[in-house]
């Protein structure tokens, strides 16, 4: 019976081991002779220092794990790493930047059934290190330099980056033995970003820095006064900063005044000086950390005009006193003219000045001047100085009123007086907010004047034209009755311009006029003939000038009455017939 038992056990041994071993249950699949599922890996590089991150389906149910072989390709000797991993990732750390590996992944599975993968990755490279930009000694360039990235690379681009512009100035690609780069044709006094990028193959890795150019100052200054209270700087060109410093020194020890302009801008105002001052303006060119002095200019504010100025006749002599307008002043010049022209100069604290006698007697006129600098503001005042003989001071001065000005609210406009046949200026006034007329005093009378209407900025907005009144003939007189019918009228002549002089007359009694008569500017006298012996008469005498007249002077006079008596008792020619009173003159020479 032992066959049996042994026959037994040789079955029941197969069966068992049948029974315990997987892989016989296989044997007779479609797969006993293939491999497990197939595998996939996905790889991606990682941080700094780098490495390489595998991560894989989860292990199937009865799966072993996976072994991981890393070798490097970049050196014959390079770095060999081997893992064992049930996980469903692995990351190989502390790897060499820029660098290609080959990856075997293998899948274990039971009977031997392993599903091997070989792969090729890179992993990221490595930034330059000690990246500096820096100027290279002209406005218009700068310098890069760098360190070599740790590890391997394929080369370097440089990315050169205008700021404000958002352009690429440059875009260039250098190989991994280049350490510097010179970066031309900038734009000075600009803000560039330069951007390095570390490639090896299709990875990379980027650092980037900021850096501005040398400002450039313009190369011309101007700085020029407008009025009394304002200066405009202007320049060439200011394309090469980015900021501009001004600085506006007060000469005479005020405050200074500081502007930043930016790019583009070609010129400033400063308002709210002080009149009749030095300024001294000093620009510079910034761009980031740089500055670059430009150049310099000075100039002076118009001085303010003096104010209240009057003239004043204290016969024989001649006073004139003012109040000084507001800011500095060099001094003063006085010029007077008229019958005598005097000329002095007074310091810039004087308010008075007399011009001393014996000054004849006639109409003056003083032109005050303030200096400062090369600029000269004025006022002007006149007046009538008689002789000093004691009598009483009478005043000649003429008065004249120009209606039709514009009404305005503008403030700081000015009244120029000039002579219509003269350039220099004879007066100098303010003019009220929203006046409508300006008058000017002591002025020569008869003579025809102009007035120019300037606004704050000097420039004339209106311009009108007037006359002053010539004075009335004085010391109308009779001066002759040598003939029954003639009467000689005569006159003084009065002080001022006239274009001649107007007489009419007519019998007392009767509006009705007999005659009238032109006369020259210098005619002092007049002869009226063929009046009738022994009536009197009404005669009335004035001046004219232009489309103005003085008043009129009238004087009453009587001709002489005829002398019969002595005709006849000289020449017996007069017959009387009864009856009225007639006579009958016979003609002498028998007419």
């Amino acid at each position: 019976m032992k066959p049996p038992v042994l026959f037994v056990l040789l079955l029941w041994l197969p069966g068992f081991l049948a029974e315990e071993d997987p892989c016989h249950v296989l044997e007779g699949s479609p797969d006993g002779e293939g491999r497990g599922p197939p595998l996939s890996v996905n790889i991606s590089s990682q941080g700094s220092p780098p490495s390489l991150l595998l991560s894989w389906a989860p292990t199937q149910p009865g799966g072993l794990g996976h072994v991981l072989h890393l070798t490097s390709l970049s050196s014959p000797d390079g770095q060999q790493l081997q893992a064992h991993t049930s996980e469903s990732s692995f990351e190989f750390q502390n790897l060499v930047p820029g660098s290609l590996y080959q990856l075997e992944v293998t899948a274990l599975q039971p009977c031997g059934k392993n599903v091997t993968i070989t792969l090729i990755a890179r992993t990221a490279p490595s930034i330059v290190h000690g990246l500096q930009l820096h100027g290279s000694g002209s406005p218009a360039s700068l310098e890069a330099s760098w360190e070599d990235a740790p590890g391997e690379q394929d080369g370097y681009q440089l990315l050169l980056y205008h700021l404000e512009s958002h352009t690429v100035a440059h875009n260039v690609s250098v190989s991994p033995e280049t350490s510097s780069y010179n970066f031309g044709n900038l734009l000075p006094g600009s803000e560039y970003v330069l951007e390095v990028t570390t490639w090896a193959g299709n990875l990379q890795a980027k650092t980037s820095m900021h850096q501005w150019t040398e400002p450039v100052p313009p190369g011309h200054l101007v700085l020029h006064a407008l009025d009394t209270c304002a200066l405009q700087a202007s320049w060439n060109s200011s394309e090469g900063a980015a900021w501009l410093h001004l600085v506006l020194k007060d000469l005479l020890g005020g405050s200074n005044l500081t502007v930043e302009v930016t790019r583009g801008v070609s010129n400033h105002t400063f308002l709210h000086l002080s009149p009749g001052t030095a300024y001294e303006l000093t620009l510079s060119a910034a761009a980031g950390p740089h500055q670059a002095m430009g150049p310099s200019a000075t100039e002076c504010t118009y001085p303010s005009a003096p104010l209240d100025l009057v003239l004043t006749p204290v016969p024989p002599q001649l006073w004139a006193s003012w109040k000084a307008g507001l800011g500095a002043r060099d001094g003063y010049v006085l010029k007077l003219s008229g019958p005598v022209e005097k000329n002095t100069s007074l310091g810039p604290e004087a308010c008075n000045a007399t011009f001393p006698g014996p000054l004849p007697s006639g109409h003056y006129a003083l032109e005050l001047k303030v200096l400062a600098g090369p600029y000269d503001a004025w006022a002007q005042a006149s007046a009538w100085l008689d002789d000093s003989t004691g009598q009483p001071r009478k005043d000649h001065g003429a008065k004249l009123q120009l209606e039709g000005l514009e009404a305005s609210r503008e403030p700081g406009r000015r009244a120029l007086l000039y002579a219509n046949d003269a350039p220099g200026l004879l007066g100098n006034i303010s003019v009220p907010s929203g006046a409508t007329q300006v008058t000017f005093c002591g002025l020569v009378p008869g003579a025809q004047y102009r007035v120019d209407i300037a606004s704050s900025l000097g420039v004339i907005t209106q311009s009108l034209m007037g006359r002053t009144s010539p004075l009335t003939p004085q010391s109308l007189e009779v001066i002759s009755k040598n003939s029954p019918s003639d009467l000689t009228i005569g006159w003084a002549l009065a002080p001022g311009q006239r274009d001649g002089y107007k007489v009419t007359w007519h019998q007392e009694g009767s509006q009705r006029s007999l005659g009238n008569l032109d006369l020259g500017p210098d005619n002092s006298s007049v002869t009226l003939k063929g009046l009738v012996p022994g009536f009197c008469y009404a005669v009335s005498v004035w001046a004219w000038a232009g489309n103005v007249s003085s008043s009129v002077q009238r004087i009453h006079s009587c001709t002489r009455e005829f002398q019969l008596s002595l005709w006849v008792a000289a020449r017996g020619l007069v017959s009387f017939a009864p009856g009225p009173s007639v006579c009958h003159i016979i003609d002498l020479e028998g007419h």
